[in-house]
Parts: structure tokens; C-alpha cells; sequence
């Protein structure tokens, strides 16, 4: 029978201890080979959230100009042409200064989005509402005397930490409205996201870095309240449900600093792209005011969102590093090996393991990394599982179509069929290709 497979030879047991622990890593759901990230895995909900952001500043300006787009985009197209030709009279393209007008523009742009409107800045007090109005005055200056725009960015910036940290306060104490803002504001506050974003506010006032960097963040709370919540679905709520309150609150922990990461990367690496982004754009919008400017626009949007991409890919990296695996990923580890050494003492463990390996196997495909490890692992348990029992069972022929027969999940003809049916498709689509090349 196939209960009487001698699973605990100390030799096989040696020699086949590495793959014994795979095949319970795999059959527990835990991960054999890790996946190492791109930096633009992420990009497509970027690209959507970004393009969901510019799309709704279009719908905007459409709205407010609805009684008169044709005369709102002539006075754009103005505007367009008095920059192309400041960019132009500054050198153009092939001359540092013009780029350097440009990024001016673009410091001038981003710390202008950062200043409330509406009932947002009425209903702020007034000293709070005097340094904003200070900060529009300081970008004001650095536009109209270039040579002296750092420093008035510099007091730009200084202001703007101030004002963001006394609004921060303020606009938390004033009720919500409508279902969606109060959710919104439910969820920042629950989620301890209100929080943390007062305190980086509050620690930006004392730091100029921050100050510099915090104005870049516009938008970006969107970003990170999507890590957040993401984690707190995946990682968070399942480590206190099914591992207990103290694995709970370590996934607390790791959870937030890499939401934190995250969205710090992507600021800092929109922020240095941004400006980039802002050069080529000033160079389109030169070369065909107008239109071409809207058009620089976007292509200058998507340089600064694959810098941020690749900032957040960095600091998230780093993050996983410090604060190590996640409470679920170490816990599966440590089942799996619980249930390797259990398989090692029960030939009806070790079957077990293999048949619930075997049909994650057969459900998910041969294609993962994964599954190409583990595909090897079971290969070499099969041959001990069927040598073993030709040698401890006289009726081994008749018995082991239960271990290896069709109506089996663990079933090593099945696997390498599915595993050489699938190399056989990788071979024809590759000779197609050569084919046609």
C-alpha cells in the first residue's frame, strides 16, 4: 500500500531535505524564487491615478471657462506664445538659461497648486491666509526678477511649510460634507494617515529640505492612502485575524514605513524628473506655442511620473530590506517547515504535501518560477515515493496506481506532460518568431 512507503530512510531523508521543504513551502502558498520588482511594475495604476488627476484639472477648465472656451483657449494660446517667446529670446533651446527659465516656471507652478482656493482658503484665519498670500507674492518676484528667483523660493518654500501645517489643523476641525468627504475624512483620520501627514508638515516647517521637497507632495496623499489601504487588506487585517495581535501590530509597522517609502520616493523622484520634464516641455511648447505647449505638458507629466516611479521602486526596495518579510510570508515559512519535518517521519503526510503541491501545480501552470522549482522537487520525491515502494511492498504494481494514477492530483506522468507541453509551445512560438525575423 502506498501507506507503507519508506519516507524515513535517513539517506533519502539527507539527501532530499531541500526538496521536501520546497514542496511545503509551494503547497502552503508561501514563495520559492523572489520576484525581483521593476521599477515601473507599479506605472499602470500611476499612469491612471496621474492621468485621472490631469483629466479632472481638463474637466476643470473646461467647466469654468463653459461660457466661453473659444476666448479662454485664445488667451491661453497668449500666454503660450509671450513663454515660447521668452524661452526663445533666452537663448532657446541650445542655451542653459532658456532651461533654466523653464524650471523657474515649473518651481512657480508647483508652489502655486500648494495654495488653497474657494471655500478652502475662506475658510482658513486670516494670519494663515496672509502666508499664502506671501508666498503668491515671493513666486510673483522670482518671476519677475529671475536672477533673484532662488531666494525668493527659498522664502517661497519657508512660507508655504508654515502655512500647509496651520491649514493642516484647521481644515481637520471643520465638518465634512457629502457622503464621499466624510469617508474621506473618516478614512485619513482612522487610518492614522491625517496624522502622519500633519507631522511631516509640522517637521517641514523646521526643515528646509522637507519644506522643498513636501510642495511636490500635492496629489500624491492619493497615492499613499492606496499603498496604505492596499496593505492594510492584504497584510495588515489578515495578520491579526489569522496570527494574533502581536503580528498584527509588527505588520502595522512594516506596512506603514513602506506606504511611507513609497509615496516618499515617488515625491522625491517626481520632484528631480519634474524638472527635466519641465525642459523638454518648454522646448516643445517653443517650437509650436499652443497647442505644442499642452502637448510639452503632458510629455514633461510623464517624465516626472517614471521618475517617480523609479523613486518609489528605490525606497520601497530599501524599506523591504530594513523593516524584512511581511508577519504572512514569514509565518508560511514557518508551517512549512513544520510540515516538511512532519512529512519526513509520515509516509501520509508526505502524500499529503504532495498531492496539494501537485494541484496548485496542475491549477496555476508550469510557467512561474515557482512552479519550474518545485516541478524538479517532485520529480525527485516521486522516483524515492516509487522506488520505495517497489522495495517495501510486494504488491507495488497493483497498489501505486493510487499514488500515481489519473483519478491521483499528484500524478508525475500529468505534471510532465503539462511541463513538456508547455516547453513544446514556448519552442514553436520561438521558432515562429525566427521564422518571421
Amino acid at each position: 500500500m502506498v501507506s507503507n512507503i519508506g519516507f524515513n530512510s535517513a539517506y533519502n531523508m539527507n539527501q532530499y531535505s531541500n526538496d521536501i521543504e520546497k514542496v511545503a513551502k509551494y503547497a502552503l502558498g508561501s514563495t520559492l524564487v523572489a520576484h525581483e520588482e521593476s521599477p515601473f511594475d507599479g506605472i499602470g495604476m500611476m499612469l491612471g491615478i496621474g492621468g485621472a488627476i490631469e483629466g479632472f484639472k481638463g474637466g476643470k477648465w473646461l467647466y469654468s471657462n463653459r461660457k466661453d472656451v473659444k476666448g479662454a483657449w485664445s488667451k491661453y494660446s497668449t500666454e503660450a506664445t509671450a513663454k515660447a517667446d521668452a524661452f526663445k529670446k533666452a537663448g532657446g533651446a541650445k542655451n542653459w538659461d532658456a532651461y533654466k527659465l523653464a524650471i523657474n516656471e515649473q518651481e512657480t507652478k508647483v508652489i502655486k497648486e500648494m495654495i488653497p482656493t474657494g471655500d478652502k482658503f475662506t475658510k482658513l484665519n486670516a494670519k494663515t491666509q496672509k502666508l499664502y498670500t506671501d508666498v503668491e507674492k515671493a513666486t510673483e518676484m522670482a518671476a519677475k526678477n529671475p536672477s533673484k528667483a532662488k531666494e525668493a523660493f527659498k522664502i517661497a518654500n519657508t512660507k508655504l511649510a508654515q502655512a500647509n501645517s496651520l491649514a493642516h489643523g484647521e481644515l481637520a476641525n471643520i465638518p465634512a460634507k457629502g457622503f464621499w468627504g466624510k469617508f474621506g475624512k473618516g478614512l485619513s483620520k482612522y487610518s492614522g494617515f491625517s496624522k502622519l501627514n500633519g507631522a511631516m508638515k509640522d517637521f517641514a516647517t523646521k526643515s528646509p529640505a522637507m519644506a522643498s521637497l513636501l510642495k511636490h507632495g500635492k496629489g500624491n496623499a492619493l497615492f499613499i492612502g492606496i499603498e496604505g489601504i492596499m496593505g492594510l487588506f492584504t497584510q495588515v487585517i489578515p495578520s491579526f485575524t489569522q496570527l494574533g495581535p502581536l503580528s498584527g501590530i509588527k505588520q502595522i509597522f512594516k506596512t506603514g514605513v513602506k506606504a511611507c517609502a513609497s509615496a516618499g520616493g515617488w515625491i522625491v523622484g517626481s520632484a528631480v524628473a519634474g524638472q527635466g520634464g519641465a525642459m523638454v516641455g518648454a522646448a516643445i511648447g517653443s517650437i509650436f506655442p499652443g497647442v505644442g505647449t499642452v502637448i510639452g505638458g503632458v510629455v514633461g507629466g510623464l517624465i516626472g511620473m517614471v521618475g517617480g516611479c523609479i523613486g518609489s521602486w528605490a525606497a520601497t526596495k530599501l524599506a523591504g530590506h530594513i523593516v524584512g518579510k511581511d508577519e504572512l510570508e514569514l509565518a508560511k515559512e514557518k508551517d512549512a517547515k513544520k510540515l516538511a519535518k512532519q512529512a519526513q517521519k509520515s509516509p501520509e503526510q508526505m502524500q499529503a504535501m504532495l498531492s496539494s503541491a501537485a494541484q496548485r501545480l496542475q491549477s496555476e501552470g508550469v510557467e512561474t518560477e515557482d512552479a519550474k522549482v518545485v516541478f524538479g522537487s517532485l520529480q525527485n520525491l516521486a522516483k524515492i515515493s516509487q522506488t520505495q515502494t517497489g522495495n517495501t511492498n510486494p504488491t507495488a504494481a497493483q497498489d501505486n496506481t493510487k499514488f500515481t494514477g489519473t483519478g491521483n492530483p499528484y500524478n508525475p506522468q500529468q505534471i510532465q506532460k503539462m511541463y513538456d507541453q508547455q516547453n513544446s509551445d514556448e519552442k514553436d512560438f520561438m521558432a515562429m518568431n525566427a521564422g518571421l525575423a
